[in-house]
């Protein structure tokens, strides 16, 4: 009877230290995730626990989110779009979204939000687990994307209409180098793409004109645009009178000069 006693309780020690090694791995893997979760009690809609990813994103401490309210966490416009959810996870199990969560200085921060519903062995619902990614990187990134794209069906547009245009078209950076030249404007000028693209446009100009001009595209920085009359020296010798207007290419953001387009 000793014997058995004894082997019951060494089961029954070796079960509890296997259930205690489990729930330090399930509480290490709670605390250390880069993910922000939270588990939230189902009746009170209060936060019970959450893990320094969380509380780091949204700018608290995890003592100071445990025990307040969820919903004070989303944006007024997003409370029943998160109901909503809750009521999706509690019929399935588990559902997601992207919403928005409130920094502590009321900055909304777009987060990709997994819910799952917890119940107990009665089927009775005890609590939630929020898990939440920060998605504003990847917003970034797609913003990017998209800019690159428009820009790049912009630049497709300009070639078409300016390789079929009738009248010269000159790009230069702010420094005045070459940057495209259309088949018109290189038919003016009597030169190949190789003989203009990467060289200074003051090298087409008459020297006896290039002073003049090169004192106007200074000043083209301080204004919009400009207009000169100037003549232009071919590879053979030929001088031509060209009239030309130059408009400034400027950042969007800094305003900063990034070139002119001259036609």
């Amino acid at each position: 009877g000793h014997a058995c006693g004894d082997q019951l309780l060494i089961a029954v020690a070796e079960r509890l230290r296997a259930l205690e090694s489990r729930e330090r791995l399930w509480s290490s893997a709670f605390v250390h995730n880069t993910h922000g979760l939270a588990v939230s009690d189902a009746a009170a809609l209060a936060y019970l626990a959450v893990n320094p990813a969380y509380a780091r994103l949204l700018g608290f401490t995890c003592e100071e989110l445990e025990g307040s309210g969820v919903q004070e966490r989303y944006p007024a416009g997003e409370h029943e779009r998160v109901r909503a959810l809750s009521e999706r996870a509690d019929a399935l199990g588990a559902a997601s979204m992207e919403t928005l969560q409130l920094h502590r200085d009321g900055t909304p921060i777009p987060v990709l939000l997994d819910l799952v519903s917890v119940r107990d062995a009665q089927g009775r619902l005890i609590y939630r687990i929020s898990t939440i990614t920060d998605l504003r990187e990847r917003r970034h990134a797609e913003a990017e994307l998209r800019r690159r794209e428009a820009r790049h069906l912009i630049d497709q547009r300009f070639r078409l209409l300016a390789e079929s245009a009738p009248i010269g078209i000159l790009l230069t950076d702010a420094t005045g180098v070459i940057t495209y030249a259309n088949p018109a404007w290189l038919a003016i000028t009597g030169r190949a793409a190789e003989q203009a693209l990467a060289h200074h446009a003051i090298e087409i100009i008459h020297p006896d004109d290039r002073e003049r001009v090169r004192t106007a595209w200074r000043g083209a920085a301080r204004r919009d645009s400009l207009d000169l009359e100037f003549r232009t020296l071919r590879p053979g010798g030929e001088a031509r009178w060209m009239q030309s207007h130059a408009s400034a290419m400027r950042d969007v953001a800094t305003a900063e000069v990034l070139g002119y387009v001259h036609t």
